[in-house]
């Protein structure tokens, strides 16, 4: 299958249609009707441009990290994106949008509780355990039964020698704190102190802030802005012809080409016959097409076939040699002719 791009001569024409009369003065100081397309056209360089209805693609306009970072429990309810999947998401939201990503995502330490995962207990001061508040701590209170001298005294009636009577002292260890001095602490069982209630014995709480982790999670959202208009054109051409691209959303209806259903139909195998020419420059920008279309294939961005459009480039020349240039798009069953350089 091959089709007819149109001739240099039928683009120069067409083009001189269009003219108006006083730049065609400017260019050869004659009238339009004298002017011909053999004494004017001095070269034709020939090249393609693809196109392809698609989505529009949202644009990254800056990357930045999350203001707090996140417990684990909180970053694990978050959907995080790979670089391409945060484009795609992009693509089907409009306005400003926020894509947190995944490579981004750090754990750093909990600066509350310095990376510990907890807060010493006010109360005991991180014991775990206080003193107790009966004995103060000494696990012991002072015998009631000998007033805490450790020993009890006894009277016995004595006849000394003369006969007379008087009272002698026996003095025996206390059988209630057996001689010393202090009793057991009913409170505390001697033990001087009890679990701390308000870290039950722990010594510390965890830490609010990291939940007793140590460490808490940041990362980067991407922002993106998304168009308004959800329809586009994805073109490819070669750097010098890259001008010509903001003129493909209002010519396309009127231009006639190539139409393939997908990116693996572009080679150089199915091209070069249809085309009729090629070269290095074309063979670059094809695969470089190929690469940018498989792409936006894959995010699913695709509205239309790809049609491919014939590219001529008419270098010509005026009268005192005034140079300009002259470009057409599409077969001779429908071309656009656009030009540049012309007064």
């Amino acid at each position: 299958m091959s089709f007819k791009s149109p001739t240099s001569d039928d683009v120069f024409n067409r083009w001189l249609e269009k003219a108006k009369g006083g730049s065609i003065k400017k260019l050869y100081d004659m009238d339009k009707e004298k002017v011909s397309a053999a004494e004017s056209v001095k070269n034709v360089d020939k090249s393609v441009i693809f196109v392809a209805e698609v989505e529009s693609t949202a644009k990254k306009i800056d990357e930045k990290p999350i203001k707090h970072p996140l417990t684990f429990k909180k970053a694990s309810g978050i959907v995080f994106y790979k670089p391409e999947s945060a484009q795609a998401y992009a693509n089907k939201k409009s306005g400003k949008v926020e894509v947190p990503l995944f490579d981004t995502l750090n754990k750093v330490k909990c600066k509350k509780c310095d990376g510990t995962g907890k807060i010493v207990c006010k109360v005991c001061n991180g014991k775990g355990h206080q003193d107790c508040k009966t004995c103060k701590g000494s696990g012991g209170l002072k015998c009631k039964k000998c007033n805490g001298s450790g020993a009890l005294i006894h009277e016995v009636a004595v006849v000394d020698n003369e006969g007379k009577k008087r009272k002698e002292q026996l003095k025996q260890n206390c059988p209630e704190c057996f001689g010393e001095q202090k009793t057991i602490c009913t409170t505390c069982g001697g033990l001087g102190e009890h679990r701390c209630e308000n870290c039950k014995g722990v010594g510390a709480h965890h830490c609010d802030e990291c939940g007793g982790a140590g460490t808490l999670i940041v990362f980067k959202q991407a922002i993106f802005e998304s168009p308004k208009a959800k329809e586009a054109y994805a073109t490819h051409t070669e750097k010098r012809y890259e001008f010509l691209k903001k003129n493909i959303p209002e010519l396309i209806p009127t231009m006639a080409g190539i139409k393939f259903k997908s990116s693996s139909e572009l080679t150089q195998e199915k091209m070069e016959p249809i085309l009729g020419y090629y070269n290095e420059l074309v063979d670059k920008m094809l695969k470089d097409s190929k690469n940018a279309f498989s792409k936006i294939e894959k995010e699913g961005r695709m509205k239309s076939e790809i049609q491919m459009l014939p590219l001529l480039h008419l270098q010509c020349e005026g009268k005192k040699e005034k140079k300009f240039d002259i470009f057409s798009l599409g077969t001779e069953d429908g071309f656009s002719v656009l030009d540049k350089g012309v007064p």
